[in-house]
């Protein structure tokens, strides 16, 4: 870094107004700046970082906000006097601008490029030496510059939220044209006991996704066999992953951790990605340990604004309970904790029963005798824009898992009655 300042203080900058119509403006700019535009009390001492604001401006501002009495006199004994003035001078340039907010978050942007510079430097030098990198450092200020321009203050005049759309398609039906609710951005959290067929399910959704998104791209984690195992098994079921996704659709059975899964993720910049499964990723068996890997799917899809598919497991009690058909899949039933029902824009239950296997008379009016699938949508967080559940569909036999009809093209409610729709719409529309 020290570098890289003499190289700016060597060199005769531009003016000012050359540089702000170019939107140029470097570190050292944006340091001088800030600093006088604290000085004459335009922007507060809790906008800023000292750490932000290159030499010697960084030691006058720890300096002028360690205390509320501290004077211009007390800072010019830590910045020299023609530091000053071309601070003065910065800021007599720009004037009485309105959006002086916003030059604390171009600093910090700023600061954080500098610091991101200096290590990729530093990394490059040694890369090319082929001596040993630790990449570790590189990966953490790559995610602390993705974290700054993403959360970063805006107006609401700037936020574009008139053309956000909750809920997009997805070209499942039971979900566009039941439920309506596939979440834009947001984890999709699928769950269910062992042998229901969460993966076939999920590779169906997926692969809905692409042929309804024709210029998207998707990744498949796969925890539980090697990427070859589960392409040859999944293809079998669904031959139009490889006849018309295979440019479009990443495969992984390699994956070590969530944070690798992230930083792939985000240099890939995936439109949707799904994890088969989610149990496989946890370090440890614990609700702690689940919890920071759902923050951290969670931060992904805020950060990155994608839909994250992710298939889990139930608890042990309620797999239980729900395998010798005592009851049916719940909410809070997401293995170890409650953080999965709580991180889920979109939580679904997948069972396959008939009437003889259940023990309880809910829902009698939708079983038979013969094994049938069955989607529970236990929670949308963002409401229910068609039939309005939580409630269950039951889909008509088919070949192929989780792509039978929807019976009656109705969701049923958790009591056995058939759910009114929003959005009133006839047999032929759905």
């Amino acid at each position: 870094m020290e570098m890289v300042r003499d190289f700016i203080l060597t060199f005769q900058r531009e003016p000012y107004t050359t540089l702000m119509e170019h939107n140029q403006m470097d570190w050292h700019n944006l340091s001088e700046i800030n600093f006088a535009l604290l000085l004459n009390n335009r922007i507060q001492c809790s906008m800023v970082q000292a750490e932000w604001f290159d030499t010697p401006y960084d030691r006058g501002v720890k300096i002028f906000c360690r205390e509320v009495n501290n004077t211009r006199e007390d800072v010019a004994k830590v910045v020299d006097l023609q530091s000053m003035a071309s601070a003065e001078e910065a800021l007599g340039i720009i004037g009485n601008v309105d959006n002086v907010l916003d030059y604390p978050t171009m600093l910090h942007k700023a600061y954080n490029s500098m610091r991101l510079g200096d290590i990729l430097g530093k990394a490059s030098v040694k890369l090319k030496r082929n001596d040993d990198v630790d990449l570790l450092p590189v990966y953490g200020e790559l995610t602390s510059v993705v974290a700054n321009q993403a959360t970063g203050l805006s107006l609401i005049k700037d936020v574009n939220y008139k053309d956000y759309e909750s809920f997009d398609k997805c070209g499942y039906s039971p979900i566009d044209d039941i439920t309506g609710n596939f979440p834009s951005d947001g984890p999709l959290t699928v769950m269910g006991i062992q042998g229901v067929g969460k993966s076939f399910f999920g590779a169906n959704l997926l692969t809905k996704y692409l042929i309804q998104h024709p210029q998207k791209t998707a990744g498949i984690y796969t925890l539980e066999m090697s990427a070859e195992h589960y392409c040859k098994r999944t293809i079998k079921m669904y031959p139009e992953m490889e006849s018309m996704l295979s440019d479009r659709l990443f495969v992984s059975g390699q994956v070590r951790g969530i944070e690798d899964l992230i930083a792939e993720v985000a240099t890939k910049r995936l439109d949707l990605v799904l994890l088969d499964d989610l149990d496989g990723i946890v370090p440890e068996e614990s609700p702690a340990a689940y919890q920071g890997v759902w923050k951290r799917v969670r931060e992904l899809c805020r950060f990155i604004k994608i839909p994250f598919i992710t298939l889990c497991q139930p608890n042990r009690a309620s797999k239980i309970q729900v395998s010798n058909g005592e009851r049916w899949l719940s909410p809070y039933d997401t293995a170890w904790s409650g953080s999965g029902e709580n991180a889920s824009a979109l939580l679904i239950g997948l069972m396959r029963t008939n009437s003889t296997d259940m023990k309880t008379s809910v829902l009698s009016g939708i079983l038979d005798d013969e094994d049938r699938e069955f989607l529970i949508f236990m929670k949308s967080r963002d409401g229910w824009p068609l039939q309005v559940g939580p409630g269950i569909v039951r889909l008509e036999p088919d070949k192929k898992m989780w792509r039978g009809k929807v019976w009656q093209n109705r969701l049923w409610s958790m009591s056995g009655k058939q759910v009114g729709m929003r959005n009133k719409k006839s047999d032929e529309d759905l």
